[in-house]
């Protein structure tokens, strides 16, 4: 029998308690080296766009895990100053468990009063320094890594798992109204974060805090208790639920048969929580993590609704009945697109 949804306890989870990890916690920190300039693709919320850009860049090393490189808009000017904002965050990064740094390659920072961000399609989180303020002096530093490490390290492996689906249903509600508001794309990093306080630091939480915790999430709690662990790895239970997730792979070119990068692919099935989304590298290829089925391929030529067509099996269509759907685990596609991106006509369509 259907149960009744309850109300969520909070609206976000990041602010919940700013002492769940503090500035006195041990840190896996161990150094930082200085390893020149070098061009970098990566986001900035100020322009809502993806960014190229002669970045400063640091090989910051992490005891247990390989080095994440921080890169820093050159905005900062020089390397001394470059070096200061990885210094405000390389330590605090490493107060957070091996297994949300497991995915972590790259640290992008920005200037600006702007959210910040946790992108597991290319594996970083994103940072704005005036906003970094705010939580530091909030005392929110820590629980705002989580959570955006929780999206890089964690979405990719369960937020499509069944797993994960059925804990959703048997607990019939969600711990905020942000994760009620995106089911599917903060459910994980907005339940994790309670998670890890509730199994880490309880005597860091208000009784009520804990109290709230247990009763909105249990079956949450019940799939991060078997499938997350205290290295690097996934829990072996977790590869047998997330076993129907698979990789989507190809390249997208122009005209002139030269890579493109930045064109965005969403592999489409009907609905968002059974589809997947990427981008291309600098080689024109894409990686996309899916369920099992049959998708449309999605293209769009920029950030935001830069719809200009759909995979036609060699190029794009602009009419929907003529996309090819092509199955999960497909590896070798090539789309060729007609024109430059620029150039392309912009279609009035975008997935929901």
């Amino acid at each position: 029998m259907p149960c009744t949804p309850r109300d969520p306890p909070y609206r976000g989870t990041v602010f919940v308690d700013p002492g769940i990890v503090t500035g006195e916690d041990p840190t896996s920190f161990q150094g930082v080296t200085y390893t020149g300039r070098g061009e970098r693709r990566f986001f900035d919320r100020r322009v809502d766009a993806w960014i190229t850009v002669n970045a400063h860049l640091f090989a910051v090393r992490y005891e247990g895990r390989e080095i994440i490189e921080f890169q820093v808009n050159p905005e900062f000017g020089s390397k001394e100053a470059a070096r200061a904002e990885v210094d405000t965050y390389a330590s605090a990064l490493g107060r957070l468990p091996l297994f949300l740094l497991s995915r972590v390659d790259k640290v992008t920072i920005n200037d600006g009063y702007e959210l910040w961000g946790g992108n597991g399609q290319d594996r970083s989180i994103l940072i704005h320094t005036d906003k970094g303020r705010e939580y530091i002096q909030e005392g929110f530093l820590e629980e705002v890594m989580i959570h955006e490490a929780a999206h890089v390290s964690l979405d990719g492996v369960h937020e499509y798992s069944q797993g994960w689906r059925e804990a959703q249903v048997k607990d019939c509600g969600f711990i905020s109204e942000y994760a009620r508001e995106h089911p599917y794309r903060e459910d994980v990093a907005e339940s994790f974060l309670p998670y890890y306080a509730l199994r880490y630091y309880p005597e860091r939480l208000a009784d009520s805090d804990r109290a709230a915790i247990l009763n909105a999430i249990p079956h949450r709690i019940a799939f991060f208790d078997e499938c997350v662990t205290s290295d690097t790895s996934v829990a072996a239970s977790c590869h047998v639920q997330t076993a129907r997730i698979h990789k989507l792979q190809g390249v997208v070119v122009g005209p002139d048969d030269n890579p493109l990068e930045g064109i965005g692919i969403w592999a489409w099935q009907g609905e968002r929580a059974n589809s997947g989304f990427g981008r291309t590298d600098s080689r024109g290829a894409f990686a996309i993590d899916t369920p099992e089925g049959a998708f449309t391929l999605d293209i769009y030529a920029g950030p935001g609704c830069s719809f200009v067509g759909w995979y036609d099996g060699d190029g794009i269509t602009d009419i929907r009945d003529s996309a090819v759907r092509v199955l999960e685990g497909t590896q070798g596609l090539k789309v060729r697109l007609p024109d430059l991106p620029k150039n392309l006509p912009r279609i009035e369509w975008c997935a929901s």
